[in-house]
């Protein structure tokens, strides 16, 4: 999670992704959409912008809150780019602005409906499920949106029509019944973690399962909660530790353009 300024004027921006994808989108959207920053890449080209990391954060709450000190630092609204004062990350946005987003990032590829039918996905739920999972009519905006869907035995559950036909995602009671916690002994963990990751230790008496949310120790960052299956088979750890690590290998691996990006420390 991180907070970038792009440089021509001042723009400050912020995300929880990849700093080379964030710059690509707003390029992509200059192409369609008016706002004082596409408009400037329109009029200046690229060639005459820099964008480079100024701080790092650690949750959706400190990433809104730094946004805010940034513009109001460079008071990037009367001299440069943005538009409103920062920190709207998880701000409600009614459906017909999604919408008017989506098509304007997406565009409509070979005239094609963005939105598939609803008999179709009905058809399809169908040929999958048989009767055992509908689809609430009235809840269908799109296949990127998530919907809500009935299950014979258990009631309601959202969720995305992709996940539910591609992955057989459904309803959390129906999951964990057919996917019961595997246990491995909490000793066995700590010394594969002692072995591949000396960094970290588990907290033996907050083991339940694999499936199941467990303590562990970062001998640098403290105490975090993750899925123990996450963390043992995905190496998943510390989110500040995961942040580091991201910015350290993009750099390492020559991500960042020493041409097009400057990395502000």
């Amino acid at each position: 999670m991180i907070i970038y300024k792009i440089t021509n004027k001042i723009y400050i921006g912020q995300t929880t992704g990849d700093l080379i994808k964030r710059w690509k989108a707003h390029i992509r959207a200059s192409k369609k959409i008016k706002f004082p920053l596409y408009n400037a890449i329109k009029k200046y080209k690229l060639k005459n912008f820099n964008i480079g990391v100024i701080d790092i954060c650690y949750n959706i709450d400190e990433l809104n809150a730094k946004e805010r000190y940034w513009i109001k630092f460079y008071n990037s609204i009367n001299n440069g780019y943005n538009c409103r004062n920062g920190g709207y990350l998880n701000s409600l946005l009614s459906y017909k602005t999604k919408q008017k987003i989506s098509k304007a990032l997406k565009g409509n590829k070979n005239g094609k409906n963005q939105i598939t039918s609803l008999d179709i996905i009905k058809k399809r739920l169908k040929n999958k499920f048989g009767d055992i999972i509908k689809i609430k009519d009235s809840s269908y905006k799109g296949v990127t949106i998530p919907a809500i869907f009935i299950d014979k035995k258990y009631g309601e559950f959202k969720g995305l029509f992709g996940n539910i036909i591609r992955y057989k995602y459904g309803h959390r009671k129906r999951i964990k019944k057919f996917k019961k916690p595997r246990k491995i002994d909490p000793k066995e963990i700590n010394k594969k973690f002692k072995k591949n990751r000396n960094e970290i230790r588990l907290i033996e008496s907050s083991y339940k399962g694999m499936l199941s949310k467990a303590k562990f120790i970062d001998k640098d960052f403290g105490i975090f909660s993750a899925y123990a299956v996450n963390v043992i088979h995905h190496n998943t750890g510390h989110i500040k530790r995961a942040v580091i690590n991201r910015e350290i290998t993009k750099i390492k691996k020559g991500r960042y353009n020493a041409k097009k990006f400057d990395i502000i420390n």
